[in-house]
């Protein structure tokens, strides 16, 4: 994953990481938290580059 431009990077992380926050109450244990989290730092960081 890579983006161009710093900019829509750093919001795109922004946004990402804020949605895994709203979303802990979620996280059901079936995979490592941190496995978690970055399924759902990259979905919304890929949906960004398309």
């Amino acid at each position: 994953m890579h983006l161009r431009d710093n900019a829509l990077a750093e919001d795109a992380v922004q946004e990402a990481l804020m949605a895994a926050i709203e979303k802990e109450a979620s996280f059901a244990g079936r995979s490592g938290y941190e496995t978690w989290v970055l399924g759902i730092v990259n979905t919304p960081t890929h949906h960004a580059t398309h």
